[in-house]
């Protein structure tokens, strides 16, 4: 569900988007340190929950944000994983 603090803090994303950062932002250390590390295991539920369509690159973006913002990496690895 999508809130209206949800639409203030991310006025410029789409519902889509917004459920995709909500998703992320609910995942466990683990599974977030998984995607980054390669689990295909990962990879593929993270396309099925998110939709075939949904491109890679973004979900692997919002989880450095996501690891950023948790301080599980730097500024620095935050910038490898966006390149």
């Amino acid at each position: 569900m999508i809130t209206r603090e949800d639409r203030a803090k991310y006025p410029d994303h789409t519902d889509k988007s917004i459920l995709g950062i909500k998703l992320v932002s609910g995942l466990h250390n683990k599974t977030l340190r998984a995607y980054i590390k390669g689990s295909t295991k990962i990879k593929c539920a993270m396309i099925m929950l998110m939709g075939e369509k949904t491109n890679p690159n973004w979900i692997r973006a919002r989880i450095a944000d996501e690891m950023l913002l948790r301080d599980m990496i730097d500024e620095t690895e935050h910038d490898k994983l966006t390149a």
